[in-house]
């Protein structure tokens, strides 16, 4: 199932600037340098790839993999295709045959009891991930209920996994239907100008998106923060995460994890970073992900009901 990193200099496309710049320092000690660790066997989940270019996100994870090697001085193995179906993950999974698991959070939650608790790496942006459901500034006073009929755009991204369990569930604690009875139509647009900007010239009644996407259109355009109001705010929640299996071994977890966080000192981090939309990797424990594990399990309930 898994196979050694490629290491035939095989064509990075548009990426291969980063593959020059993956040859950047280690930030280990010597000591640290004359260990060799070990092997460290990972599965990274398609669901990775979701609005990305397929073969940037396979260079740009083949650079990132790289540069944990010589920052750590470990051998990673990983499917040579890079990216998995989940299903074959977390069969490896449950068989011990993987070391971490990148994946999203309903992933993640599906095989939650195979992985570390301790430990959970998070991509963190400038604004803490939570989603803004909203609308026109005088429109805005009318609450949720205000938008019942109403047009809705909801942002597509790497970030919106919970989005739509999110919404449902607002709007059931509110006593309204679920979010394709409550609006006359909601569409999906994978870009926060092409969600964001039609409200915003009265094209459409509402949107859902990333705080973090509001923000930044905000700062190109304060006309947006003025125009634009939200009507809800979620709580601070987790889509996508790097998690350790429960048999890993805790130095290498320790190395892998001191590289991560020193990303975005390097260029090749900065870059990848840029790739998946954030600033920086933290480290959480699984507490953290409560009100995210929350949400979904809320929304697996209303589905058995609904059956």
């Amino acid at each position: 199932m898994f196979a050694r990193r490629p290491s035939d200099g095989s064509q990075l496309s548009r990426r291969q600037a980063l593959a020059a710049l993956a040859a950047g320092c280690s930030i280990l000690t010597p000591a640290e340098a004359q260990h060799r660790a070990g092997t460290v066997r990972f599965g990274i989940s398609d669901s990775l790839t979701a609005q990305m270019n397929a073969a940037d996100a396979s260079a740009a994870m083949r650079v990132w993999m790289k540069k944990i090697e010589q920052d750590t001085n470990l051998n990673l193995v990983y499917a040579p295709s890079v990216f998995e179906p989940f299903p074959s993950l977390a069969t490896a999974l449950r068989n011990g045959e993987l070391d971490g698991l990148i994946a999203n959070i309903a992933e993640y939650r599906q095989v939650r009891s195979f992985l570390n608790p301790s430990t959970i790496i998070l991509p963190s942006q400038k604004a803490n991930l939570h989603y803004v459901l909203l609308t026109r500034a005088e429109e805005a006073d009318k609450a949720v209920a205000g938008l019942r009929g109403r047009k809705l755009l909801m942002l597509d991204s790497l970030y919106t996994t919970l989005s739509s369990s999110w919404l449902a569930n607002l709007l059931e604690d509110q006593g309204h239907p679920p979010p394709e009875t409550f609006f006359s139509s909601v569409t999906r647009k994978t870009k926060a100008t092409q969600t964001i900007l039609p409200v915003f010239f009265g094209q459409a009644d509402a949107c859902l998106v990333t705080g973090h996407a509001f923000l930044t259109l905000c700062e190109l355009n304060p006309q947006v923060a003025q125009r634009l109001k939200p009507v809800a705010t979620s709580p601070e929640v987790a889509t996508l995460l790097w998690s350790f299996s429960r048999h890993a071994d805790a130095q290498q977890q320790q190395l892998i994890i001191r590289v991560l966080q020193a990303l975005p000192d390097t260029p090749v981090g900065r870059q990848i970073m840029m790739l998946f939309q954030c600033d920086r990797l933290i480290v959480r424990p699984s507490e953290f992900l409560q009100p995210s594990l929350a949400i979904l399990a809320r929304a697996e309930q209303r589905k058995k009901v609904g059956t």
